[in-house]
């Protein structure tokens, strides 16, 4: 396989995976599974994301004909938990089987750390039949993103020019 060859089949799996896992350009993206608890009025959840991390390292390095042991400075990405909430009133929560779950029973149900589906906009029929009729559905609202290359409009008024 050619190099060519090897860059467009990386690019396009690359893209494939990128549009199916985008909830933003209207494909029907798959839903996530989380533990979610509500405390308060929000929903709770432990997340996870990438951080560079600068570390020390001993790395082997050839000086003439001798290989010595010199420390470099690497940077990493580690994953580190984070716990995220989100107000229950900007969520969409029903079971499975559509019927929507009033927020009284929501804390009920999710007093203690439970699995739930989360999604981004409605979520299609292909997906909701694969789980049980009283697994929770949480709808996340698409977000409002200006599409790239859209420049946005200019202000009504314009600020005089500077002297």
């Amino acid at each position: 396989m050619t190099r060519s060859v090897a860059l467009a089949l990386a690019l396009t799996l690359t893209a494939a995976i990128t549009t199916a896992a985008d909830p933003v350009s209207g494909d029907d993206s798959a839903p996530a599974i989380f533990t979610a608890h509500v405390v308060g009025g929000d929903l709770v959840w432990a997340n996870s994301h990438q951080v560079p991390v600068v570390k020390e390292v001993e790395v082997d390095v050839k000086k003439g004909d001798v290989i010595v042991k010199e420390k470099k400075k690497v940077t990493v990405f580690e994953m580190v938990p984070v716990e995220a909430k989100v107000p229950l009133k900007t969520l969409k929560v029903t079971e499975a089987s559509g019927k929507p779950v009033p927020d009284e029973k929501l804390a009920v149900l999710l007093a203690k750390p439970t699995p739930v589906v989360f999604h981004t906009g409605p979520l299609p029929q292909k997906y909701r039949a694969l789980f049980r009729e009283t697994t929770i559905l949480i709808e996340f609202p698409i977000p409002d993103v200006v599409p790239p290359g859209v420049i946005p409009a200019p202000p009504e008024t314009l600020p005089p020019p500077k002297k």
